[in-house]
């Protein structure tokens, strides 16, 4: 039996190594990497244009806030589940900043984007995380290589 693809949430602010990291992780691990950026921000800025708001303006504008934000993560999420049930491992490359406040946030993912429950059996408030420090050298793929290779120990 195989095991369940996994997902892996790689979150942090603008200008934490985020994206270096996340790619990182799809390259060693051959899972698809989906940017929140890249899949969405032309659609986005379309609807801020439309709504009568700064195109650019993201955090100070309630329409963003209010409508189009959470938009954007659904549309991420559909995506990580056509890749998770063709067997797909996915790495999110997402702020995720107002999710964390939701401890079963995962387990909600999971069911509303009807992800294989195995999955990503991750529950927000207690998964296993990975922390990386980029302020130094840069993340490297062998600190990517051992840290993903802490969550599956070799067997006996």
């Amino acid at each position: 039996m195989t095991a369940a693809p996994r997902v892996y949430f790689v979150i942090g602010p603008a200008g934490s190594g985020r994206t270096g990291v996340a790619r990182l992780i799809a390259e060693l691990s051959g899972a698809a990497y989906l940017d929140k950026e890249t899949a969405c921000t032309r659609l986005t800025e379309t609807l801020l244009e439309l709504a009568g708001t700064d195109r650019n303006e993201r955090d100070l504008n309630p329409y963003y806030q209010s409508v189009v934000m959470d938009l954007e993560y659904v549309t991420v999420l559909d995506l990580a589940a056509d890749n998770l049930r063709v067997g797909r491992p996915v790495v999110l490359d997402a702020p995720f900043g107002r999710y964390f406040q939701q401890p079963d946030y995962c387990a909600e993912v999971t069911s509303r984007h009807h992800w294989p429950s195995e999955a990503n059996e991750c529950q927000w408030a207690d998964g296993r995380r990975l922390v990386f420090d980029n302020r130094a050298d840069g993340v490297t793929a062998d600190a990517v290589a051992r840290a993903r290779a802490e969550l599956d120990p070799p067997g006996p």
